[in-house]
């Protein structure tokens, strides 16, 4: 019988970042696993995120860390669960619904970073050179990164990022299919 993984909620992944003396956010770091799982090829390379995530933590604080390392290795195992699935059930872990909409934009906004810095750390090289309609996806999503909250009325910005989030969402998906799809061909060629 498989046990299934507790996956880390927003708020805990904020709170052991800071317990580990790192200011990265639960967003970024979750852009930033997905976006390495989306450009890795090989199984050395999808946990290029490491480096990433946890080299300037507090050196004094290891227990943290260790706590940290754990609950982002079962984000790592279950966000490449969520790829790696036709049925589109990947998510992008934002602030809950409740939380203002800047907060929700800003976490938008720092996934995509995250995610564009994995794209790198994982080997993506130039994204131009990507497989199929990734390289204008990555572009979007390097727009999407640079998102503020506007002016206008908030039912409609409200709307917006939801349409975001699901471009984001289903965009994310579609580079990880298409570099690996790609990927497969070369190897069995």
């Amino acid at each position: 019988m498989q046990t299934s993984l507790r996956i880390p909620t927003y708020d805990e992944l904020n709170i052991a970042f800071d317990n580990a003396g790192l200011a990265t956010g639960a967003s970024e770091a979750h852009g930033v696993i997905c976006g390495v799982l989306s450009a890795a090829t090989e199984d050395k390379q999808a946990t290029s995120w490491v480096p990433v995530l946890l080299a300037d933590r507090d050196k004094t604080r290891e227990k943290e860390a260790q706590i940290l390392s754990e609950m982002l290795v079962s984000l790592h195992e279950q966000s490449q669960g969520w790829l790696q699935n036709p049925n589109f059930e990947f998510q992008v872990l934002m602030s809950p619904d409740d939380c203002g909409l800047a907060q929700r934009v800003m976490d938008l906004a720092q996934w995509c970073s995250g995610y564009l810095l994995g794209l790198v750390a994982g080997g993506a090289g130039d994204i131009t050179q990507l497989p199929g309609t990734a390289p204008e996806i990555v572009k979007d999503i390097m727009r999407i990164s640079e998102v503020v909250i506007g002016d206008g009325k908030s039912e409609q910005q409200e709307k917006d990022l939801t349409e975001l989030v699901e471009y984001v969402r289903l965009g994310a998906h579609a580079v990880y299919d298409e570099i690996h799809q790609s990927y497969e061909k070369q190897k069995s060629s």
